[in-house]
């Protein structure tokens, strides 16, 4: 710790320099080991000790939104932009399944043990893999343990029918932007409700819980989390409460009450995200780029 004149400052014990430049998402599979993901499509498996990688591998096409570890750091999960889940054998760097998507949204893939926990505890064939589809407010969940070979196996999906806004003003009719729920912009796992529980967050600040078992409907209806004009970029769960902020940098906290979601008065002011920035492009070449990183 480095104290200054505004207080304490926290210096990293170690930097970790990628070859490609950016990195999107990293996770440990053990003390001394991490996983990363970079904009060239690649995965990279870092010693710490070394502090360099000891194995890179071509995972994706396209930039890599999140990796991370499970079965005790034997095996890892990859998602790319191009809407690809692989699943690798982390000590050979060999691909042991994968499922097309068809996502263009930027939320990360969830995944939820059978049983609870920790992925990175937990068996790739115990688990569900939560992940947005084509129709970018729509989530499929697979399971992986199907022979090699065969047809990966979309379990369910879960899809919100329409927005909370709909529900409080039933007149502005489907047309209206304040009743598009756009992308889901993040899943979270609930342990508080088991582990077949999971929280989704979509552009409009409409958030809602599932229940994997019974898919139909949401087990708590969707529940505003802000002003759909300012999207909700991600989403956090802390044992009954969620945390959802959004691109004008409002945080507001969700409370779980009764079998419902409720929003709290409770909220935060952080620095506003550049998410509506005016782009020199159609919509369509914006959704394009987006995807592409």
């Amino acid at each position: 710790m480095e104290a200054d004149g505004s207080g304490q400052s926290a210096a990293p014990s170690v930097i970790l320099r990628s070859r490609s430049g950016g990195i999107y998402a990293a996770a440990f599979i053990s003390a001394g080991k991490l996983l990363s993901g970079g904009v060239d499509g690649e995965v990279s498996l870092w010693g710490l000790e070394e502090r360099r990688p000891v194995a890179t591998w071509k995972v994706s096409h396209s930039s890599v939104l999140s990796v991370q570890g499970l079965d005790n750091g034997n095996t890892c999960l990859s998602q790319g932009k191009d809407g690809w889940l692989k699943l690798w054998d982390v000590s050979t760097q060999k691909q042991a399944w994968q499922v097309c998507t068809q996502s263009c949204s930027f939320g990360r893939c969830l995944v939820l043990p059978s049983l609870g926990g920790d992925p990175l505890d937990s068996a790739a064939s115990s688990c569900a893999f939560c992940t947005p589809l084509s129709e970018p407010h729509e989530i499929g969940v697979f399971d992986c343990r199907a022979s090699p070979g065969a047809v990966p196996t979309e379990r369910c999906q879960l899809v919100l029918s329409q927005s909370a806004a709909i529900q409080k003003r039933p007149n502005i009719g489907d047309a209206s932007d304040s009743a598009k729920l756009g992308m889901c912009m993040a899943l979270c796992a609930v342990p508080a409700l088991g582990p077949h529980a999971l929280l989704a967050t979509y552009e409009s600040t409409d958030t809602c819980i599932w229940d994997l078992r019974s898919p139909k409907e949401p087990l708590m209806a969707s529940c505003l989390a802000g002003d759909p004009a300012s999207p909700a970029i991600c989403s956090a769960v802390l044992w009954r409460r969620a945390w959802v902020s959004c691109a004008g940098g409002l945080i507001s906290i969700l409370r779980f009450r009764g079998g419902s979601l409720e929003r709290t008065s409770n909220v935060a002011k952080v620095a506003e995200t550049p998410y509506g920035e005016q782009l020199e492009t159609t919509p369509g070449e914006a959704w394009q780029a987006g995807k592409q990183g």
